[in-house]
């Protein structure tokens, strides 16, 4: 019986020293988990500041084409305005010149077109 219980007590040493080395090879691989869990956070925490990064330079873009277009439409209304003054003062020189085409037919006495009056120079 003494033998037995020895074997016995040999038996449970043995299971608590395999137990003990499984412990701390558990409590080795749950620490290898955290350290992994923790370097997936710090990589989830820089892609989430990448993005918000990026977030603020789209809506930086976006912001500047904004500013383009009301500039682009401001020029283009400018040029409309040009354009139409430009063809306000080509009819304005083209009636400036018809009366001092008149006014040099009347000066040289020759005959104005479309009437019956000839001055004498």
């Amino acid at each position: 019986m003494k033998e037995e219980m020895d074997n016995i007590i040999v038996q449970n040493r043995n299971h608590i020293e395999i137990g003990s080395i499984e412990a701390e090879s558990f409590k080795n691989q749950f620490q290898q988990i955290v350290t992994s869990v923790s370097q997936i956070n710090q990589a989830m925490n820089n892609a989430f500041e990448a993005y918000e990064d990026q977030t603020q330079a789209i809506y930086n873009i976006s912001n500047n084409i904004a500013s383009l277009d009301t500039a682009m439409k401001s020029n283009l209304s400018l040029i409309d305005r040009n354009d139409l003054t430009s063809t306000k003062i080509e009819n304005n020189l083209k009636e400036l010149k018809a009366v001092v085409d008149e006014m040099c037919v009347i000066i040289r006495g020759e005959k104005i077109p479309n009437t019956s009056i000839s001055h004498a120079s």
